[in-house]
This record gives structure tokens, C-alpha cells and sequence, in this order.
């Protein structure tokens, strides 16, 4: 897996988003990176530094942000045991470079970005960030505020078995070998498409995972339901999922969080949400 790119204010609202990354990060043995979006307007970083170790005094990263990443990293190693390799991206490169030369300069395949509920609970997903993130061809993991930090012991995959993409059966084949969990790939017909033979079902699915990721972390669930939202929900909590992994605006994203931003977070999803690019 490549490294990942964090998102975030050091405001103590976004903590489940930094911690769920850092986490990730350890685990998958691959470099953290850290984007500051406090003040855009303001050039507070003037260099990147490893702070793996924070044996090194960091003069110009602000001591909150220091203090806030290497709090939330020694809770992780207690915790996990792990160690997490963090790096600051520099502003001066953010501003000139945009995220798309960062992406490909750090070598970044995923990017992690917190959402909030707003005044009426809902959690809105932002538009213009996922915009941003499709045009990384990266996949971006947003995160609850409300997670409740556990595990990563079971992922959901849904998609129309005819259109699953091998590039998101590698992913989560890492993801799932790293954390010896299970990856469910839930076949639900797209909207207007008949539904797939169950025998057939099973030789599309084995096409999608062999020669990509190991099967024995792999199951199907082929499900005849027309009512996408309800067919998540009952996936979602039954299976008790960790991670929920859509691909942008194609078959059943838009069903679920909306036609146009800001997308709406159903209030039955309170787990992590992965999207792809389309």
C-alpha cells in the first residue's frame, strides 16, 4: 500500500480522523503525511520533518500541532504497540504544488478527512473534497465524528458484481490481509440492471478476486433488493461492518448519500465510508 494524507485542524473534533489514520498508517507499515487546513491563508509550515521518534525538537511546526500529533501517537502505541512514521507537509508546497503534485511527489494512495455532523446530526460530506480527491485518482476514507474507535475486523464492498473494480479488490485485499479481516463483496443489481444468476454471480465474483487478492478473506453476498439504502442498512448493522467502501457517483452512491452535494450521510451509517474513484 502506498502512504496516506491526512486532512486536518489539530482541533480536538477531529481526533477520530487522525487516529483512525495514524492506526492505519502503523499498521500498514507506510508513511503518514499531514496537510494543515487551520488558516489557509497564513504559511505555517516552512519545512517537513519526520517526527517518528520526536526525539528532535520540531521549531517549525506550531507546538500545538506537535503536541497534538504526538499525543495522539503515544495513545496508538500504548494501545497498539505500533509506531507510526508521521510528516508534516510543508505549506509553502501545499500552496504552490496543489494536491495533485503532492499526491504523486509522496507517493499518497489513500487520503483521510474527518466529517461532522452539523445542527440538525446529519453528517454532510463535502463535495468539493471528494471533487478534490477524484481528481487524485485516489480513494478518500472519511471518518464519523461520532466513531466509535474499535477495529477494522470487517469491510463491505458494495457493488454491482458486474462492474466490481480489481483496482478496489487490491486495496482492501491489503487492508484485509494487514488486519486479518474479512471483505464482503455485496452484489446488488444498478438500478435498471436484472439481477445476476446465482451461478453466474459466483464466476463474476471469483473473476474479480483471482489473481488480485487472496480469496480466503473474500465472501459474497448476493442480494436481490431493490431498496438500496435498506439493503446497506440491514448489511451495515447485521454484519456489524467496520468499513464501508462505495465507488464515487456510480450505482449505488448516489442512492444512498444523495444526487448532488452536499452528500448526506445516512444516520444508520456511523462507521468510516471509503470512496473510489469512478
Amino acid at each position: 500500500m502506498k502512504n496516506i494524507l491526512l486532512f486536518t485542524d489539530y482541533n480536538d473534533q477531529n481526533v477520530q480522523a487522525a487516529k483512525f489514520a495514524l492506526w492505519l498508517a502503523a499498521t500498514m507499515k507506510v508513511r503518514l503525511f499531514i496537510w494543515n487546513t487551520f488558516n489557509p491563508s497564513a504559511k505555517l509550515f516552512a519545512a517537513q520533518k519526520s517526527v517518528a521518534g520526536f526525539n528532535d525538537a520540531l521549531p517549525v511546526i506550531s507546538d500545538r500541532a506537535n503536541e497534538w500529533i504526538k499525543k495522539l501517537t503515544a495513545e496508538i502505541r500504548t494501545g497498539t504497540g505500533l509506531k507510526p512514521l508521521v510528516q508534516f507537509i510543508n505549506r509553502d508546497q501545499c500552496l504552490k504544488e496543489k494536491l495533485l503534485a503532492v499526491v504523486r511527489k509522496e507517493d499518497i494512495g489513500l487520503l483521510v478527512k474527518q466529517v461532522r455532523d452539523n445542527k440538525d446530526s446529519k453528517v454532510l460530506i463535502d463535495g468539493s473534497g471528494i471533487f478534490s480527491a477524484m481528481r487524485t485518482n485516489c480513494p478518500i476514507l472519511l471518518v464519523p465524528e461520532k466513531l466509535t474507535w474499535k477495529s477494522l475486523d470487517k469491510i463491505l464492498y458494495v457493488a454491482d458484481l458486474r462492474y466490481c473494480r480489481k483496482n478496489v479488490v487490491r486495496l482492501l485485499g491489503q487492508l484485509a490481509a494487514a488486519f486479518n479481516a474479512s471483505v464482503t463483496i455485496a452484489d446488488l443489481a444498478a438500478k435498471g440492471m436484472p439481477y445476476l444468476e446465482d451461478n453466474y454471480a459466483r464466476e463474476v465474483y471469483h473473476d474479480a478476486i483471482d489473481g488480485v487478492a487472496n480469496q480466503d478473506h473474500f465472501y459474497l453476498s448476493h442480494i436481490r433488493e431493490r431498496n438500496i439504502p435498506k439493503a446497506i442498512d440491514v448489511l451495515v448493522n447485521d454484519l456489524k461492518a467496520d468499513l464501508l467502501v462505495l465507488v464515487n457517483k456510480r450505482y449505488h452512491f448516489n442512492e444512498l448519500l444523495g444526487s448532488a452535494a452536499p452528500y448526506i450521510l445516512p444516520a444508520y451509517i456511523h462507521i468510516p465510508v471509503m470512496i473510489f474513484p469512478s
